[in-house]
């Protein structure tokens, strides 16, 4: 079953995140997972950016996973 993992990253301290720690957990539990990083969000991804999270949930729930992270 595919999985979308999400998770927010903002750039407050500097630094590079590699794996979130949603991508992490996701895949330690499931083998078809997509993760994307949410450029300026936090934890509530859903109230912080919204247009965006509704294009992936719409892409990804739509069957076009190449989509998904545009």
């Amino acid at each position: 079953m595919p999985v979308l993992a999400l998770g927010g990253y903002i750039p407050t301290f500097g630094g590079n995140i590699t794996m979130s720690a949603a991508e992490y957990g996701m895949k330690i539990l499931a083998q078809n997972v997509t993760e994307i990083i949410v450029p300026n969000s936090g934890h509530y991804i859903a109230e912080e950016q919204p247009d965006f999270l509704v294009k992936l949930l719409n892409n990804f729930f739509s069957g076009n996973p190449d989509e998904t992270s545009r």
